[in-house]
């Protein structure tokens, strides 16, 4: 087998549908899980790779294949074959390798198969949170989202908050929540979100992707989350003849992220933001709802981008502020080294309780207490860290 591109794409659709046939996972889920692994920001980059496309480098080849390996999707066989028609030039040592790795794990510690699950980090800082057992608080906005989406017609919602506010993350974890295993999750998740989810299709767009600013790429995107292949050069009014049907089928929930990125994109013109607030008269029972995440006043960017579309003036908004106290003593208590109470008190104070302040916090003070460090040089590292995040200490 020679690298081929074809070949490839055909491979890693199989491998995604067995996880899918195991899991239940929705396919969109399974690819952002996956995306996340690789260091993307969710699945478009796996959705990429599934319409005839290669990696572009073999590190991350590499890592895709190993992934699936630990996914149990893919035995020896199509591992070497997804790496050669990858085009990588070692296919052959390196599966030979990690099954060797594989086999020597197995017999001496049938208990433990560390190959076989990912590891998840007690605490993370920078990518968004991607699996809904690592994510904390915002248990009102959470239950204000579902609340919308609780009965026809559905309620539009945007999410709106400073940069590094925990927007994306709370995207991902309203689309994911539903649809996890009440056993991945902690006993307090448990609560509201979709009736019957089962009957759910969500569709995640972020638009600092370039190809989500891309009108045909864009409409290519939606139209598959629905469940319909599309041609590369599908123009607006053909994919509104196309979804006009397919949102009678199925509640569909579509989730924007960073909408500051799609408004700004000469690609994405009034035409389109009418044609999605069109979309939710097509959907007669009121089924399709559009959660967006944006920085500022949705209807005020539009104005300042002329784009000012009747779209914009549907959502009801919630404001993303700092974690209640307890919800951030919750994700400190997470740690698995106690935090004494006046440490804890300290986390409070220096971060104001934004989410992405206390995992650096909680991540340093655990990485130290883990080496054996007796001295607060941590925290001075910890606090140094923040001038990344001046929108929320100016805020």
């Amino acid at each position: 087998m020679t690298a081929s591109a074809a070949k490839f794409s055909q491979l890693l659709t199989a491998a995604i549908r067995t996880i899918k046939a195991r899991t239940g996972k929705k396919i969109e889920i399974i690819q952002d899980e996956i995306g996340f692994e690789l260091g993307r920001n969710g699945g478009s980059y796996i959705a990429y790779l599934r319409k005839n496309n290669l990696p572009s480098d073999f590190e991350s080849l590499e890592l895709l294949a190993r992934h699936l390996i630990n996914l149990e999707a893919l035995d020896a066989t199509q591992s070497r074959d997804l790496l050669v028609s990858g085009g990588h030039p070692e296919a052959d040592g390196l599966v030979r390798h990690w099954f060797d790795q594989q086999a020597e794990t197995d017999t001496s510690s049938p208990e433990a198969k560390p190959h076989r699950a990912s590891y998840q980090k007690p605490f993370i800082v920078g990518p968004p949170i991607s699996h809904p057992k690592q994510f904390f608080g915002r248990k009102r906005e959470t239950r204000r989202i579902f609340n919308f989406l609780s009965g026809l017609p559905f309620e539009h919602t945007a999410i709106v908050g400073p940069r590094r506010s925990g927007k994306t993350s709370l995207l991902h974890y309203v689309r994911q929540l539903p649809f996890t295993d009440p056993a991945d999750l902690r006993p307090d998740q448990a609560g509201p979100t979709l009736p019957h989810p089962e009957r759910y299709q969500t569709i995640f767009v972020d638009f600092q992707d370039p190809r989500m600013r891309s009108l045909p790429q864009l409409l290519q995107h939606l139209l598959e989350g629905m469940g319909v292949s599309a041609s590369d050069s599908l123009d607006l009014d053909t994919f509104m003849d196309l979804v006009a049907d397919l949102l009678s089928q199925r509640p569909t929930i579509i989730l924007f992220d960073e909408l500051a990125a799609g408004l700004s994109s000469p690609g994405l013109d009034l035409a389109f933001w009418w044609a999605m607030r069109s979309m939710i008269n097509l959907a007669g029972n009121g089924g399709l709802a559009f959660i967006i995440a944006s920085s500022g006043d949705p209807a005020g960017m539009a104005i300042e981008n002329d784009k000012a579309s009747p779209f914009f003036n549907i959502f009801n908004t919630i404001q993303l502020g700092p974690l209640t106290e307890d919800e951030a003593r919750e994700l400190i208590n997470s740690s698995p080294i106690n935090v004494p109470g006046d440490m804890q008190d300290w986390m409070l104070q220096k971060s104001g309780r934004w989410p992405c302040l206390l995992q650096i916090l909680c991540r340093d003070f655990l990485d130290s207490q883990q080496a054996g460090e007796t001295d607060t040089l941590w925290q001075n590292d910890a606090l140094a860290q923040f001038k990344n995040y001046a929108a929320l200490l100016n805020g």
